[in-house]
């Protein structure tokens, strides 16, 4: 079955995706920070209050912050690896505190801003004011290249250099249910392969109008049969009902569902654009956050 479907999936891997007017893509490469430097979210009025909220603390009536930041990685992906990380309000408030990580991977020909400018900061402040979500941190790396995983060692970066770095820096709680990767398009592509090859590192899976790598193709139902009982990450997979590359979301849950493995799927009203994802990051976080529990 799977055999069949790669010629399909050798051409949606490598394709872009739609930008729109309201949304045009980012054209520069970042550049590397030497120092994390705090850039404050903008502000957002908040909805009311679910009827059984979090409780927080006073300050959550500040922002977040976002910093920017790059590591060398050269030995291993032939530069830095540049990123930028969502604290949440409060954070650092009680150093004792353990916060769930979530990595999100932007798309092709676009760069690691592209969820802040789908509202990624102004909607995870608006959630934790409200006690709808627990405090968590985004962490946003830029994948430069628009090659597949063996042939640059990006996924190796953010392995071996990125996560640990995180979880070093910042006050994480190092565990598979606290960290989630999740990306669109291209970067849905990268959550798959990393959730489904570390299932040990990362335990929930966002994979948002999934392009699936071609040389990931025949791979996935073996490395699906691999992870262990009870480690299976939990998934959520959207996409648009106008999407010209669904059929690679499309081919992944069919694969899900021959294979008994649970998961949200979704088919939502849009197409392969920004004005899409930027419709659905307040449904994606909830989601995430959903399975994260509170201290």
């Amino acid at each position: 079955m799977v055999i069949g479907l790669l010629p399909l999936l050798a051409g949606l891997w490598a394709c872009s995706p739609v930008p729109d007017a309201a949304s045009p893509a980012a054209t520069a490469t970042p550049t590397a920070t030497a120092a994390p430097s705090p850039l404050p979210t903008a502000t957002q009025t908040a909805s009311p209050a679910p009827p059984s909220p979090i409780p927080l603390p006073e300050c959550v009536s500040q922002t977040g912050q976002v910093v920017e930041g790059s590591l060398p990685a050269q030995n291993i992906f032939k530069r830095q690896i540049v990123f930028r990380v969502y604290l949440p309000p409060c954070y650092g408030r009680d150093p004792a505190r353990e916060y769930p990580v979530l990595y999100l991977f932007h798309g092709l020909f676009y760069t690691e801003d592209q969820w802040l400018r789908l509202g990624l900061a102004e909607t995870a402040d608006n959630l934790i004011s409200n006690g709808e979500a627990p405090p968590f941190l985004a962490v946003l790396p830029y994948d430069p290249a628009n090659r597949e995983p063996a042939e640059h060692g990006f996924d190796e970066a953010v392995l071996e250099a990125l996560v640990p770095y995180i979880d070093e820096t910042y006050q994480t709680n190092p565990v598979p249910a606290s960290r989630a990767v999740g990306g669109l398009s291209r970067g849905a592509g990268w959550a798959i392969h990393l959730a489904f090859t570390h299932p040990d590192l990362f335990g929930v899976l966002g994979a948002h109008s999934a392009i699936v790598f071609y040389e990931d193709g025949g791979k996935l139902a073996t490395w699906l049969s691999k992870i262990p009982a009870g480690q299976m990450p939990r998934i959520y997979m959207d996409i648009g009902d106008r999407d010209p590359e669904a059929g690679s979301a499309e081919w992944l849950h069919g694969l899900l569902v021959e294979g008994g493995i649970a998961h949200d799927w979704h088919v939502f009203p849009g197409s392969h654009t920004e004005t899409y994802w930027a419709a659905h990051v307040d449904e994606y976080l909830r989601w995430y956050a959903s399975g994260w529990v509170t201290p």
